[in-house]
């Protein structure tokens, strides 16, 4: 009796078990079995979504690149250091080199003469003086062109240029090499340097020698070119002495009065005439004359302001 009454025990606590569990869900064949659907897994990939996550950045330029329409970037041409000899135009003194490719018959090295010309061959006397070298080669290139050669590849090299001119206020005024990159201070510097009465303000050139033109207003930092014809003038100053705070050598400014000039050189002193009565010009090396304040001044005037009297 003791054996069944245990069994029995046994038995309840089975059930009870059993019947505290979660029933599984039912087996379903048919959805196991179904496939899954990926028709619009393409799309949302081209549309730049995966599920519900951040929309895919299109890569720079990716519509450049399908439209066949994406260009590289761009690098500027390196300018040359001596702009002026790009469109420079020969003159007579320049030494040129000229090559035909392949044809040692018509290559030849040669100075244009005082007349700006050269003699070649099977084409006589050419001008070449005024032209620039694209002309020159152009102009050879027709020349040789189906009667001579065919097709001729000609190339024009300046192997030295015609000298530059400096003239004026300078230690040693003259013709000078011309090298590519030379500014106006080089040339200058070439010439000795400026004198003691040189103005750095008023330094003029007339471009290619070409004296039919006005010169032009250039600075110490400007390019020159071969033939250019540089005039330093002389500087224009004038004097203020005496009874100021500053006296000495002042630049010249037009519609100078002895006012102004005095006013460039401090102003009066304490010791200068209490009435402005005593102030003197000497113009041209010539006498001493007393001036009012509105007399206008020239350059090389001498100002002098005397100490005041009692």
């Amino acid at each position: 009796m003791k054996i069944k009454s245990h069994f029995l025990l046994l038995i309840m606590l089975l059930v009870t078990l059993i019947s505290s569990c979660a029933p599984m869900d039912s087996f379903d064949e048919e959805s196991f079995s179904k496939p899954i659907d990926t028709s619009n897994a393409g799309d949302k990939i081209k549309t730049g979504h995966l599920n519900q996550g951040e929309p895919l950045k299109e890569p720079r330029n990716q519509s450049q690149f399908q439209a066949g329409q994406y260009q590289p970037p761009q690098i500027p041409e390196p300018q040359p250091s001596e702009p002026l000899l790009l469109n420079y135009h020969l003159g007579k003194g320049d030494l040129i080199s000229i090559k035909v490719f392949g044809e040692e018959d018509f290559s030849k090295t040669t100075h244009l003469s005082e007349s700006g010309t050269i003699s070649y061959p099977f084409l006589g006397e050419l001008q070449l003086s005024g032209f620039t070298i694209k002309e020159i080669e152009q102009t050879i290139t027709d020349g040789l062109q189906g009667d001579y050669l065919v097709n001729p590849k000609v190339t024009v090299t300046v192997l030295e240029y015609r000298q530059l001119f400096v003239n004026g206020e300078v230690k040693n005024p003259g013709g000078y090499a011309f090298v590519p990159g030379m500014t106006v201070n080089k040339a200058i510097s070439l010439a000795g340097g400026f004198t003691d009465i040189a103005s750095r303000e008023e330094i003029f050139i007339i471009r290619e020698g070409n004296t039919e033109a006005a010169p032009s207003l250039v600075n110490l930092k400007s390019y020159v070119g071969p033939g250019d014809i540089i005039t330093v003038k002389e500087y224009k100053k004038f004097f203020v002495n005496g009874e100021v705070k500053k006296p000495g050598g002042y630049d010249f400014i037009p519609d100078l009065t002895v006012e102004k000039a005095i006013s460039m050189a401090g102003g009066f002193d304490k010791f200068a005439s209490a009435n402005w009565g005593k102030i003197y010009l000497i113009r041209d090396g010539g006498k001493k004359t007393r001036v009012k304040l509105n007399t206008p001044v020239e350059p090389g005037d001498i100002i002098t302001v005397e100490e005041s009297t009692f």
